[in-house]
């Protein structure tokens, strides 16, 4: 976690692009390209206007960028908060450029409504997996008797209407039991 409070637009720009890669130039000729109207040269100065290209950061990070989300409320935080992963703009003091090219806007400007969308949006995430997990478990539970019994030559351990009330029982009370929690 790395967190960067009341920065200037470009910095927060660049620690975007540097953590999740979003915006890094494919090549020498995009960042010269890049660069252009700056004092700045690929040969003297790619090593101190960082990341430099797209090939040079994947190596420096073999297993990928990080998720970042950016808070902004001016229109100078617009690059930073397309950038990112999550954009979140202020919802009474952001201007309409701001929420605009952002995710999410909050609509009370409270930080701590970040933290509150954050923990719920994991207990959502949580309840889908479990839900998910539980009625594949099922499924093929079910699916392994049926197929077991019809490779032995048994009679069909469960018909098709026991099957579908199987399913109809356990896909209600799984979603009630998980989407309650």
């Amino acid at each position: 976690l790395q967190v960067m409070a009341r920065s200037s637009p470009d910095d927060k720009y660049l620690l975007v692009t540097r953590l999740n890669g979003h915006g890094i130039p494919e090549n020498k000729e995009e960042w010269e390209a890049k660069m252009k109207g700056k004092d700045v040269t690929w040969d003297a100065d790619k090593d101190k206007v960082l990341p430099g290209y797209k090939e040079e950061w994947e190596e420096s990070r073999p297993e990928g960028g990080d998720v970042v989300g950016v808070t902004g409320d001016g229109t100078n935080d617009a690059p930073a908060l397309k950038a990112a992963d999550v954009g979140l703009a202020m919802g009474i003091t952001g201007t309409k450029v701001a929420q605009g090219a952002s995710d999410i806007v909050i609509l009370d400007d409270q930080f701590s409504s970040i933290v509150r969308a954050i923990s719920w949006g994991r207990a959502v995430f949580d309840n889908i997996r479990k839900f998910l997990q539980f009625q594949l478990t099922v499924n093929l539970v079910a699916l392994a008797i049926v197929f077991i019994g019809a490779v032995l030559g048994f009679e069909e351990p469960l018909t098709a209407v026991q099957l579908l009330w199987v399913n109809l029982v356990m896909d209600t009370m799984g979603a009630l039991a998980l989407g309650t929690e």
